[in-house]
């Protein structure tokens, strides 16, 4: 088991693709903040960096229920696992995806999510899920990725402020 887990640490260090630690913090606070900046102004919240800091430990600390990636200083992707309501599968969903957009079209983002799959796949999971939030620079790019990779469109994500 030891050497499977040196050998995929040495593969996700070629690929650039790692899982998070603690040290990253900073790194992903930093590439929250560019995420946060290419929203439409009032589309979202403030960043409770508390909050995302408790996140962030647990999928650290939990990587058998969530997991932060990074590649390289460019790009991240979090994401935890889940039941449906209507059935005991296991779904991945991922809850952010970014890639810095000076990098974008060099393949982070498949790097991304083709080791978010393994481990979702390692975990159990049936199913994964991604949002592809409207309103976000690059969204229709992002989708037509997504279909690319064998991803099927479930529907739009819809949202409300009501605070």
């Amino acid at each position: 088991m030891a050497t499977k887990l040196a050998e995929r640490t040495e593969e996700l260090q070629a690929g650039r693709v790692r899982w998070a630690t603690r040290d990253d913090w900073d790194l992903v606070r930093h590439l929250c903040d560019q995420w946060y900046g290419e929203l439409p102004p009032g589309r979202m919240p403030p960043i409770d960096f508390n909050h995302l800091g408790v996140l962030f430990e647990h999928g650290v600390d939990n990587p058998n229920s969530a997991i932060w990636l990074l590649h390289g200083e460019e790009g991240l992707l979090y994401g935890f696992l889940c039941q449906w309501v209507w059935s005991p599968e296991i779904v991945a969903t991922e809850e952010l995806w970014y890639v810095l957009p000076e990098v974008r079209g060099k393949g982070i983002a498949m790097n991304l999510v083709e080791e978010f799959e393994m481990w979702a796949r390692a975990n159990g999971a049936a199913e994964i899920a991604f949002g592809i939030a409207s309103g976000i620079k690059n969204a229709e790019a992002a989708a037509r990725l997504m279909k690319r990779w064998g991803y099927e469109y479930m529907g739009p994500n819809m949202s409300k402020r009501i605070v």
